[in-house]
């Protein structure tokens, strides 16, 4: 059986490959970083659409509670003018009939 011997560095017989070789590695790699804070850039964006998106399902929710409630009050309103109503109008006639 050989022993392998582990190499550090790997030298290049031709110094224009050699800087040719390094300077499209350092590109691609900064091509790969760039890619990978784009996609935490979008996944941060991703992530704040859907808590947006949350938090407008729960406005919306709150907004229809208070329209019903809004509603109901109006509701009861119209009828305590309606009671004050039938309450004056018979109040009215009382008055008519004592004075005749």
């Amino acid at each position: 059986m050989t022993n392998l011997k582990k190499c550090d560095y790997f030298e290049w017989k031709d110094e224009q490959q050699e800087e040719g070789y390094y300077k499209n590695l350092l590109y691609s790699l900064k091509q790969e970083l760039d890619a990978k804070e784009d996609l935490s850039v979008i996944n941060n964006f991703r992530n704040r659409i859907v808590e947006l998106e949350f938090f407008l399902a729960k406005e919306k929710s709150v907004v229809e509670s208070i329209d019903k409630e809004l509603s109901e009050s109006k509701k009861t309103i119209h009828r305590y003018k309606m009671v004050v109503a039938f309450l004056v109008f018979g109040l009215v006639l009382c008055v008519f009939k004592l004075s005749k």
